[in-house]
């Protein structure tokens, strides 16, 4: 992606009246994690073409992933003002507004977005999530689902739905849709952790060491995967391998009195069983 870049400056270059290169340059830093170099770009492409509501959308994630949240709110609103339907201008308004615990006004825009189109995934996920924040787990749940019935691979709603079945006590239903978020997202650490911890609890131990591990491995400062990490360690009766978890936990987390105990009593059991 980031050998793109060179290309968008050429263009800037050859075509520099056009918004559309500047625009282009802008999503491009934008993704790449530089949104301060992004917003003079997404400037100059407004400046180009005044009242684009997909630049304004542009501008406001930029300014957004800078923490600039009023500016952020300002530039989605100036979209909106111009296309009160721009859906994804909304959902990222709705973002924003939860981000800052601002969930009745986040969850107006998510449900005005909904009314406006009915199969917005996003608007579904984002809402579910709001949802079950408040405790409100079944009415999270007929979101997910929705979204997923327009959308089957969203990773992320398959994750969503995981957390809130496992809130309702359904296991199996937990470990299908963190199992199905893993499979679409091979890199999602937190899928594999809490397909991991419903697989123990359904003392399916091996598989879950499995998960596990995957999860220490992508997220190796994430503290209680590398602690529960060490707990199915230490019931597989790897010792020696438990102890590496339960001392980087506490490298990660020094407080933590259960891995130091755990450590222990790894330790303890490597002596007697050599």
């Amino acid at each position: 992606m980031a050998e793109a870049e060179p290309e968008w400056r050429k263009l800037i270059q050859l075509l520099p009246h056009s918004e559309h290169p500047y625009y282009g340059l802008a999503n491009l830093l934008d993704t790449l994690g530089r949104p301060a170099e992004a917003v003079p770009y997404f400037q100059a492409a407004l400046q180009r073409r005044p009242g684009s509501v997909e630049v304004l959308n542009g501008l406001g994630l930029a300014l957004a992933n800078q923490g600039d949240n009023a500016g952020a709110t300002r530039q989605y609103e100036r979209a909106l003002h111009t296309k009160p339907d721009f859906a994804e201008a909304r959902v990222n308004l709705g973002q924003l507004l939860a981000r800052e615990g601002r969930e009745t006004e986040a969850a107006a825009q998510y449900q005005e977005t909904l009314r406006l189109q009915s199969s917005n995934v996003a608007a579904h996920v984002n809402l579910g999530k709001l949802l079950a924040g408040q405790g409100k787990t079944a009415e999270a749940v007929e979101h997910y689902r929705t979204a997923l019935q327009l959308n089957p691979a969203n990773a992320i709603a398959h994750y969503n739905l995981g957390n809130a079945l496992r809130a309702q006590g359904d296991l199996a239903g937990a470990v299908t849709h963190y199992a199905e978020a893993a499979r679409l997202m091979p890199e999602f650490g937190e899928a594999h952790y809490n397909l991991g911890i419903c697989l123990a609890q359904r003392n399916q131990s091996a598989e879950a060491l499995i998960h596990l591990a995957e999860a220490s491995r992508l997220r190796p400062d994430m503290s209680e995967a590398r602690f529960n990490y060490g707990v199915a360690l230490a019931k597989a009766r790897r010792y020696d391998e438990a102890i590496r978890e339960f001392q980087e936990t506490l490298r990660l987390e020094p407080a933590n009195d259960q891995a130091r105990k755990f450590l222990d009593q790894a330790q303890s059991l490597l002596r007697q069983n050599p």
